[in-house]
């Protein structure tokens, strides 16, 4: 039977005053001596301090006496206030009435004086508080459990049923009332959880047919099944009571109830762990459900971790690295064979020509199959290691898959470009000058552009997904900035020998062009240029060319890729005709304006392809000039020659634009 208290602190009680009436009297008998000690200050006998000194030691020792007995007092009300809740814990009719009992001596251990004794009480309260919360939390189980029984849960709850499971809830959520630190799993939870559970190892842990290692989804469903089903419940019966018990914490009905359903899962994916080692043509299948599980409680919940941070997922806390280490190998083979299938298809390569504008600016050349199949399969893998968490094992994932297959992909096309500069460069031997003449040489190098350009692209894009900044070098750049400059290097390469090559073929044309001799003859009668005086003939195999090759440049690249290769060949081709005509022929007034009507008729040309070409091409511009003066017809006066000019180069421009519109 419980101690009673009361006498011991009526004792302490009267103690206390005796001993404060003891130290009135001392203190009298101090100021009395002081007062006969300042009176016989004229004596020159020293007075006796004996009398003094004992008097100010007992005075002491009497102060010291009354702290002891004012520490005491504390203790001796915070002992009777135990033994009078553990008389009123064992008289509780109930478990509710004990429960009471229990939060009674909580309240009771957060308001204990400040003394000396501080902390052996509450160490006693403690001891006490343990106890009777493992009796509690015994006790307020067994009522969850009997009621959760009752209403067949974890099956759907009428209204009733769920008013009948409000108080046991109640019960056992202020078990956790006043502790800072929360048990990973509530409670109430994992009490509601172990049906859950039971229902789930009949089906998914025996030799049931439902229990199917290629089947990951089926018992991943059933746990979002019952989520689903008491979604509403949790959030508006359930999340009422947790805000009243615990209203400290902020804590999510729902997210509390997935907490405790997750070791389930996760217990699962353990145990299927060595099967699965044993058959790796389950594993990526089995991986993908567990990332699809781990991304609908993440989307359809919200569920993060209680911090609010985010939550990792059970596959990234519960995979071994043995498994990471098969998945990858898997991941591995399978895209590697997949890649060696896009770049050997018979139309791996080819660009679809279309008629439309290409208006995405980013896009320079219309995309290959290859490129556009690789682009596909890097965002498969993308997607698939998406939900992993350790950098490292993301670093792994980025130099086993992506990395090595852009690599691949970018030698391919290097060998194919190195290949075609040896056919090109006159060391060619015994291959074939038609695989790499004329448009058959420019659709070459579109289709490698084509693959180098977009593929560039799409590591731009993933350069900037969160995913692969995550992964950076120690130096601070990029996972994957050195492919970048790599595959941009090989664009560049693949431009210039574009560039070349139109250069190679149109000067080629023009030959025949530059070898004409006589743009310094004389004007006769019978040669007389009309207005109507068609181009030197020796131009039409180059107009030909010209739309040949500019006219499948523009059906597979963009306005700007298509102007930008434009400006490089029209450099080449004006410093050829400038040097081998312009500058070695002397002109006559008839072989001016000759000149100057083939020059806007080659730039009328481009003009179906470019805007402004002459501009491309300064020197013969600025040939062409001078050449409108001496080839102006001859009037008498500046102001009639100078109209005269302007007249005439309106008449030769009007005519070659007439021509290129119709």
């Amino acid at each position: 039977m419980a101690r009673d208290y009361a006498h011991e602190l009526q004792a302490v009680a009267a103690l206390q005053a005796k001993l404060q009436g003891q130290i009135d009297l001392h203190r009298q008998e101090a100021e009395q001596a002081t007062r006969s000690s300042s009176a016989s200050n004229d004596d020159k006998t020293a007075p006796s301090t004996l009398s003094d000194a004992q008097l100010a030691e007992q005075i002491v020792g009497l102060l010291k006496a009354q702290d002891g007995l004012l520490n005491i007092r504390p203790y001796v009300q915070a002992i009777a206030t135990l033994h009078k809740t553990k008389r009123d814990y064992d008289a509780a009719p109930d478990a509710h009435g004990k429960l009471t009992c229990y939060h009674v001596l909580q309240e009771a251990s957060e308001s204990l004086p400040e003394s000396d004794l501080k902390e052996r009480l509450q160490s006693k309260y403690q001891t006490q508080s343990d106890e009777w919360w493992q009796a509690s939390q015994q006790d307020a189980r067994k009522v969850l459990t009997d009621a959760l029984a009752k209403v067949e849960w974890p099956a759907e709850l009428s209204d009733s049923a769920a008013t009948s499971l409000k108080q046991p809830l109640v019960d056992t959520l202020s078990l956790h009332k006043g502790q800072k630190v929360l048990s990973p799993v509530l409670l109430p939870f994992e009490i509601m959880a172990a049906p859950v559970k039971a229902r789930f190892l009949y089906h998914f842990s025996s030799r049931r047919a439902t229990n199917r290692l290629d089947k990951p989804e089926w018992f991943l469903q059933h746990i979002l099944a019952v989520l689903d089903l008491h979604y509403v419940y949790l959030q508006r019966e359930v999340q009422g009571l947790l805000d009243e018990e615990l209203p400290d914490h902020a804590l999510s009905a729902s997210h509390e109830m997935i907490r405790a359903v997750l070791p389930i899962v996760e217990d699962k994916i353990t145990t299927s762990q060595k099967m699965l080692l044993q058959k790796p043509e389950l594993l990526s299948h089995f991986i993908e459900e567990t990332f699809a599980f781990d991304e609908r409680l993440r989307l359809d919940f919200g569920f993060v971790n209680r911090d609010l941070s985010p939550w990792l997922g059970t596959t990234n806390t519960v995979l071994s690295a043995d498994v990471f280490d098969a998945w990858l190998t898997l991941e591995q083979e399978f895209a590697e064979t997949r890649f060696r299938e896009l770049i050997e298809a018979e139309d791996a390569w080819e660009i679809p020509e279309a008629k439309d504008t290409m208006t995405d600016g980013a896009i320079e050349v219309r995309a290959n199959a290859s490129s556009r199949q690789l682009d596909d399969l890097l965002d498969g893998l993308t997607q698939r290691f998406t939900p992993v968490a350790d950098t490292e094992q993301r670093r792994r994932f980025v130099e086993s898959l992506p990395q090595k297959l852009l690599l691949s992909y970018h030698d391919r096309i290097q060998d194919s470009t190195e290949i075609f500069e040896v056919m090109t460069s006159g060391f060619s031997g015994g291959f074939p000058s038609a695989d790499v003449a004329g448009k058959t040489g420019l659709q070459r190098l579109c289709r490698q552009l084509s693959g180098t350009s977009n593929v560039l692209i799409k590591l731009k894009d993933m350069a900037e997904d969160p995913y692969y900044l995550s992964i950076m070098h120690a130096d601070g750049t990029g996972c994957l900035d050195a492919l970048m400059n790599q595959y941009n290097n090989l664009k560049q390469r693949i431009e210039q020998l574009i560039i070349t090559h139109l250069d190679r073929e149109i000067s080629a044309q023009l030959k025949v062009f530059c070898r004409i001799g006589t743009w310094s003859s004389e004007e006769t009668p019978q040669a007389q240029i009309a207005s109507s005086s068609q181009t030197s003939p020796q131009l039409i195999s180059t107009f030909a060319l010209i739309r040949e090759l500019f006219g499948y440049l523009s059906g597979v690249c963009s306005p700007v890729l298509l102007h930008r290769l434009y400006r490089g060949v029209a450099e080449r081709i004006d410093t050829t005709l400038y040097s081998k005509i312009v500058l070695k022929n002397n002109f006559s007034r008839r072989g001016a304006l000759q000149l100057t009507r083939d020059l806007w008729e080659i730039w009328a040309s481009f003009a179906h392809y470019v805007a402004r070409p002459e501009l491309g091409m300064r020197q013969l511009l600025d040939a062409q000039t001078v050449l409108s003066e001496t080839a102006a017809p001859p009037e008498e006066g500046q102001a009639s020659k100078a109209r005269a000019k302007r007249e005439w180069q309106t008449m030769v421009q009007v005519e070659v634009a007439n021509r290129l519109l119709y």
